[in-house]
This record gives C-alpha cells, structure tokens and sequence, in this order.
C-alpha cells in the first residue's frame, strides 16, 4: 500500500459486525482502520447519537474490492444503491 492512499470509509454498523469485517479484509490482504466516534465522543464528554456503531475504513484503491466483500459477508445489511 502506498503511503499516499487514502483511506475511505465502505460500511457503517454493529461494531462486532465491524470486527468481523476487519477480519474478513485481512484475509483478502486489504488493509482496514476501524474508526468508533461514538467511543471518542463519550471520552470527549460528548453524547453518542449511535452508541456501539463503528465505520470501517480501506484505502481509496481497493474500495471496490472491499464493497464487494462487505456485500457478500453481510447481503442484507447493504443497501441496494451502495
């Protein structure tokens, strides 16, 4: 992975459903950031409008790769016009 890529967020949900697609994109050799604001914001003293939803984030470059794997773990959490 180059150092310039950019990582963007592919799925937004359940964080154990988070975790497991960390896992899944490890075995696919994509790397993967996961990224729970509602835990930051509780740290930081602020409310959490979705308390235990985390986004998981690729690099730009393999975000096609990564939607398609998203899709075919979790069909019925992804919404058709993703």
């Amino acid at each position: 992975m180059a150092n310039a890529d950019k990582f963007v967020p592919v799925f937004t949900g359940f964080e154990v459903n988070v975790q497991h697609l960390k896992t899944v994109f490890e075995e696919a050799g994509i790397d993967a950031i996961i990224r729970n604001d509602s835990d930051s914001a509780l740290r930081a003293g602020f409310g959490s409008a979705l308390p235990g939803q985390a986004r998981i984030l690729v690099p730009k470059s393999r975000k096609e790769e990564a939607k398609r794997l998203v899709k075919k773990t979790f069909p019925k959490l992804v919404d058709e016009e993703e």
